[in-house]
């Protein structure tokens, strides 16, 4: 940030050079987590019905924030939710898992859009953040952020035995080197769960 301010410092002539402009970036940790089931309990337990809605659909559909604020129920025939994803450009077709179609199908419809406030108008991405982070901070959820939850949902998927292709279907990654970074915990998991289970038989 510092070196983009001081490249902008340069082209205003309000300095002759950008001292930032050679220092190396720092390498920085994993940036988002995948929620634990325990979090996810206390959210759905806790937190306002809209972001819980929220949540559930980032769940299901393992989808980012952005297509899953602007699901409108157009999308939703009662089998599928139909994504064309905002930051991609990428058109899906995700069939709905039978918990999420039981909670849209209880849900009365007073906007386009599935996600709602509280008065039932659309939600919208600038106040979205805002809402979410308040919800996560009064359920002492300081540390997971709403793209965790793709991590969790890409997760799910690996622990259900599907393959990276099944996964990268659902979620719309680009290319299958992502989907093994979203889901890597969990694939490890299941991979190293297999593993024991064949050593078991064999030493049988």
């Amino acid at each position: 940030m510092l070196r983009v301010l001081l490249g902008f410092a340069v082209e205003m002539d309000y300095r002759p050079d950008n001292p930032a402009l050679k220092v190396k970036s720092i390498e920085g940790g994993k940036s988002h987590v995948a929620w634990p089931d325990w979090a996810i309990e206390r959210f759905r337990a806790q937190a306002p019905k809209e972001m819980v809605l929220a949540m559930e659909l980032a769940l299901y559909t393992g989808q980012r924030k952005s297509d899953v604020v602007h699901m409108s129920w157009r999308d939703y025939d009662g089998r599928v939710i139909y994504v064309v994803q905002q930051k991609t450009g990428a058109k899906l077709e995700i069939p709905v898992h039978r918990d999420l179609k039981m909670i849209l199908d209880g849900l009365e419809r007073t906007s386009t859009r599935i996600l709602t406030t509280c008065k039932g108008r659309p939600l919208r991405m600038k106040n979205f953040d805002y809402h979410f982070r308040r919800a996560c901070d009064a359920c002492g959820l300081q540390g997971y952020v709403f793209h965790g939850l793709r991590y969790s949902a890409t997760g799910r998927l690996f622990e259900a035995g599907c393959t990276p292709q099944e996964v990268q279907a659902i979620t719309g990654h680009k290319t299958l080197a992502m989907v093994q970074q979203h889901g890597q915990g969990a694939n490890q998991k299941r991979m190293a769960t297999a593993a024991i289970e064949k050593l078991e038989r064999n030493r049988k």
